[in-house]
């Protein structure tokens, strides 16, 4: 495990962490000497903020060199003794470096201007005089984001402050520059990088006038510049100079899709984004909003999703007001609430910040008057807003309540003068609760808010599920209680957490059933109300938990964190599923498989779930459900077998074909294959098949796809279920063979040539131009297929194709990246070795190779519905030369582009439900001859109606080899609107949320004249109105979610048409 995963991050402010000098100011001295207390709490990094040379106008955010220490701070020799004492501790050290600005003091200003961003004056004015900035741009810290430079005759841009002017990094040497700070701290021993407002470094390449909102001056320049289209490539050089180091992202308007895009082909680890910090304030910093728990949890579902990328948690920081205060309970509940968000946070999938001081519930400074903000923002707010006409003690109230001031007073380690901060006069006042809210008596206190964040940082290393597990966010519209659950293999977490002063029931919606024997990890009921009597240290509790039902009520602002284990699955070959624990010798409750079995095949992990004598008593109910029903008379049965490169395959395929000759059946075993292979194997033999394989999914898994005859699919409502209930049989009962059968034999058979050719002589390759491709066979068969096909390797001709192989080793641990296309993440080293080859095309195969991503020159992903678009065509092209009239078939989620363009070209286009049996069914029902889905699977009539992501990609290559043109200007006209994605949404009520959107866009026609269908769950369309859009709305078969797809003509629609059916999906229910 990447370390940063399980680790808790320790925020140092310097100036007001500790004082080793006596000046009053925080040190690195200081920081030496706090170093026991981070080791004491059990923390793997403290991130520094910075300690450069500056003229601190900013509390150092105002670099004025990268290579040095501030004196106010110490000496390089402080910092390397600072590392070197943290390394020793198992504590890794990450600085804090501010690469968008540097300070007005900063040499680089003075001998390279040309490294900072200029503008000319606004056509028609003159430098200098009202009006003539080059936008109407507002500096964070106030005032105009431009200032004038009558020697340069230029204007340069500080999106912060006129002191801090933004460096240029549109530049080829401020890049290098930046570089070269990483490259410096590194070889010092400092272990990863916190990358300040990073996301806004790739400004525009044209800077124009922004929205002024009422009451304001300026327009926010700072979120003109969020996410330029360079971005990602600026932080990869970061990476590629940094190595392995952790980089930390400050993302400052980020979005998912942005987050997930900056940390898969960026090279990010992680982003600090900062949408949740923002619920409970309007776009003014100081103007404060309650928090609506229901938008917090919003939040967490969209951050939360692991397309988002690995997050990082936090709810304090140098720049927040402090967490007691802000989100806690003003009155007696202050402590307990502050221990409860601490429990909330650290239960979220990612990697938990904390700020110092906030392990003690340290709260807002009193603010008497302006002269108290000792902050530069604060004073900016302040003078900002009153210039705008706010009244100034309103703005001053908010400052109370949200102002950055609270997190830089010290830290109080004691009960002693200034909180022990220092021994002189500190720079800020020393907290006034310093004497009885300290580290030293929180220490002391077993039931302090202090214990519960050191036992959450331990919780954190010795619970994989806290780390790892899915994420599934409860009760999204209950205002008062915060729920979530965690799933990591047998063990389940359970968060539940109240909000409210007042004793809280266990939440209705929540089943208390399978809780009421589970282990409570962790309860905040044992945090006495603030005023109560001091505990007894010789009765104070002594573990992270209180004597407290499971599920009983909960109380005031109580957090509770419960686990329970789902039930074990020895592999013993008596009890290969460990269901003797369940049923006993004489009872007729089978085994159930339903965990394992699916509705298109089997796949689960190996060994829990899937193991030898699982596959062999499936093998046994195969061979019984489809495979002798259908022995034509006279016959002998047979089965063709396949597997992939999966370490487990090989025993797996063995227990599966003993369990067929149980039965008498003959099994052709082709070995390595992908899954397309097998079906041409199904298909050219004419018997059924059984390839062992768990596709794009993780190295613990395995399973296997079925087959009739003619690789005619085998799906829950064609066999499979019944395989299922006759294998549990087998399971309970034993698998013997039958009397008077002859058990069946096993030959071997290689059909890669075969193959091979097949695929060939379905495309006309002739004549193409040379081509460059990449292909990524991430480790996964691919890397067996793809040299038999476009290469050499089955013995056929040379095609006019440079392969650059990536990863064509086969191996089913996947060292590189997972097999899994879909993940943005799993196709970086794809798009990058397209770039830098200069390559025409990439290719991705998932790990069984029956799916083919594309990706064009410039490492772009070319959607799927772009794909089934382009080979539709090309099919429906061949049908119409022989004289037939062709029908192709889309899933209901494909884009609107398919059936426009198969209509356009005289074909018929047919809608069908999401899920690969139903697309086989279609197409073998309609002679269809091609199909496509949105997840890449693609169907050709003349591959024995099967799916084959090989034969589609040979038709692209045909396409882009056939034309003159680039693959980017060759997928333009497929891919003309604009897609959502699909949206998962929880819900408690899946049929009053459904019910919602029908009224408002069905019985209502709110949204004006539309059609509707429920083919599969509810689709409204406006296509054939103005504007065009439309949106699919399904529910899970497993779960309590609806998975939303929306549709539109371009982006505003089809963001607008989302979030509203959102709105409707997520209200609150009645």
């Amino acid at each position: 495990m990447t370390w940063w995963r399980d680790a808790v991050v320790y925020e140092v402010y310097p100036r007001s962490f500790a004082d080793g000098d006596g000046d009053g100011v925080g040190d690195l001295r200081g920081l030496l000497g706090r170093l026991d207390h981070l080791a004491w709490l059990g923390v793997g990094a403290l991130w520094l903020c910075p300690v450069y040379p500056s003229p601190q106008r900013d509390h150092g955010y105002d670099v004025a060199a990268y290579d040095d220490v501030d004196p106010v701070f110490g000496t390089l020799a402080d910092l390397d003794a600072v590392v070197a004492a943290a390394h020793a501790r198992g504590i890794r050290v990450v600085l804090d470096v501010v690469l968008n600005h540097t300070s007005d003091a900063h040499p680089w200003l003075r001998d390279h201007p040309e490294r900072y961003v200029w503008r000319p004056p606004r056509p028609g004015f003159r430098g200098g005089e009202p009006g003539a900035e080059p936008t109407n741009w507002g500096a964070a810290f106030g005032g105009s984001a431009w200032t004038w430079d009558p020697g340069r005759g230029r204007y340069r841009l500080g999106l912060f402050s006129p002191w801090q002017p933004d460096l240029d990094w549109s530049r080829p040497d401020v890049r290098a520059a930046a570089a070269d700070v990483l490259r410096f701290w590194r070889a010092r021993g400092v272990d990863g990088f916190r990358l300040d407002v990073i996301t806004l470094v790739a400004k525009p390449d044209v800077l124009r006038d922004g929205p002024v909102r009422p009451g304001a001056r300026y327009a926010d320049g700072v979120a003109l510049c969020v996410d330029g289209p360079a971005l990602v490539d600026h932080v990869r050089g970061l990476r590629d100079a940094c190595g392995d180091a952790l980089l930390i992202g400050e993302a400052p308007g980020v979005t998912p899709a942005s987050a997930a895009r900056l940390t898969a082909q960026g090279g990010l680890d992680m982003v600090l984004q900062f949408e949740h910090a923002e619920l409970d304030r309007w776009p003014e910093r100081w103007r404060r909003r309650p928090l609506d728990l229901r938008d917090l949890k919003r939040w967490a579902r969209r951050w939360q999703d692991p397309g988002a990328g690995w997050p990082a948690l936090f709810l304090g920081n140098h720049d927040q007001a402090r967490v007691a205060s802000r989100y806690g309970d003003p009155g007696r509940w202050h402590s307990r609430s502050a221990a409860t968000w601490a429990v909330v946070l650290h239960a979220h999938r990612g990697t938990p910040f904390l700020f110092q001081g906030d392990e003690i519930a340290m709260t807002n400074r009193p603010l008497a008057g302006p002269d108290d903000l000792v902050d530069v923002e604060g004073r900016a707010v302040l003078a900002e807003a009153v210039a705008g006409g706010a009244d100034p003690e309103e703005v001053l109230d908010g400052l109370r309540a949200l102002g950055r001031d609270h997190a830089r007073v010290p830290v109080s380690w004691d009960g002693g003068p200034h909180g022990g901060f220092t021994t002189g006069t500190p720079w800020t006042p020393a907290h006034p609760e310093a004497p009885h809210r300290n580290v030293a008596a929180e220490r002391a206190d077993r039931s302090s808010v202090l214990h519960v964040h050191r036992d959450l940082v331990a919780l954190r290393r010795a619970e994989p599920a806290l780390v790892d597990g899915d994420v599934t966010v409860l009760l999204p519209d209950d205002p008062v209680v915060y729920a979530l659950r965690r799933r990591l293999g047998r063990t389940e977490l359970l968060l539940v957490a109240s909000t409210t002063a007042d004793p809280h029931p266990w939440p209705a919606a929540v089943d208390p059933a399978p809780w009421a024997g589970a282990q409570v990890l962790l309860t905040t009921a044992r945090v006495a109300a603030d005023g109560d009597p001091a505990p007894d240290p010789a009765t104070a509790p002594t573990a992270p938990t209180a004597p407290t039902a499971p599920t009983a009520p909960l109380a005031p602002w109580e957090a509770r964190l419960l686990r329970r284990f789902h039930p074990p699955t020895p592999t013993s070959r008596t009890d290969p599923m460990g269901y003797r624990d369940a049923v006993t010798e004489t009872s007729s409750t089978l085994p159930d498989l339903t965990g394992l079995i699916k509705a298109y095949d089997v796949r689960g992990t190996v060994p829990d779930q899937l193991n030898a004598e699982v596959a062999r008593a499936i093998g046994a109910a195969f061979a019984d459900v489809v495979v002798l029903p259908e022995v034509r008379d006279g016959a002998t049965p047979r089965v063709v077998i396949g597997n992939d490169m999966r370490p487990s395959g090989p025993e797996l395929v063995a227990a599966f074909a003993d369990g067929l000759a149980t039965r008498g059946v003959d099994v052709v075993t082709i070995g390595l294959c992908s899954t397309d292979g097998l079906y041409f194997a199904s298909g050219t033999l004419d018997i059924p098949g059984a390839m062992f394989t768990a596709s794009h999914n993780p190295a613990e898994y395995n399973g296997i796809k079925l087959c009739r005859a003619g690789a005619r699919p085998v799906g829950q409502d064609s066999g499979l279920s019944r395989v299922r209930d006759l294998a549990a049989e087998y399971l309970r009962d034993g698998v013997t063979t039958a009397e008077g059968v002859t058990p069946g034999t096993v030959t071997e058979q290689d059909l890669l040539v075969a193959y091979a050719e097949f695929l060939r002589g379905l495309v006309d390759l002739s004549g193409i131009r040379p081509l460059k491709v990449v292909v990524d066979a991430g480790n996964g068969m691919g890397g067996f297929t793809a040299p038999a096909v476009l290469g050499t390797g089955a013995g056929l001709a040379a095609l006019p194709l440079e392969v650059v192989p990536l990863y064509f080793e086969l191996d089913g641990t996947f060292p590189n990246h997972e097999a899994n296309p879909l993940e943005p993440a799993n196709l970086v080293d794809l798009q990058k070795a397209v770039v830098e080859h200069g390559a025409d095309i990439g290719l991705a195969f998932d790990g069984d190779a029956d799916r083919c991503f594309v990706v064009d020159e410039n490492g772009d992903p070319v959607s799927p519905s772009a794909i089934t678009a382009l080979v539709g065509l090309r099919e429906i092209a061949r049908e119409q030369a022989a004289g037939r009239t062709p029908t192709v078939i889309h899933n209901l989620i494909t884009s609107m582009v398919v059936p426009d363009l198969v209509t356009a070209a005289g074909a018929k286009a047919v809608r069908t439900r999401v899920g690969h049996s139903f697309i086989k069914a279609q197409m073998a029902e309609s002679d269809a001859v091609f199909g496509g889905e949105h997840s890449a699977h693609y169907y050709f009539r003349d591959f024995f109606f099967a799916d084959t992501g090989m034969l589609a990609a040979l038709h692209v290559l045909a396409a882009l080899g056939g034309q003159p043109h680039a693959l980017s200007a060759l997928a333009e006209q497929y891919q003309p609107y604009v897609a959502s994605g699909e949206i998962n949404s929880t819900v408690t009520d899946v049929p009053a949320a459904r019910a919602r959107v029908v009224e408002a866009y069905v019985e209502q026609q709110g949204a004006g004249p539309v059609t509707v269908d429920e083919l599969d769950g509810l689709t409204v369309s406006h296509w054939d109105g103005h504007p065009q859009w439309w949106f699919n709305l399904r529910a899970s078969n497993t779960e309590p979610l609806l998975r939303l797809n929306v549709e539109a003509a371009d982006e505003d629609i089809m963001v607008k048409v989302r979030d509203d059916v959102l709105a409707l999906v997520r209200q609150q229910e009645a």
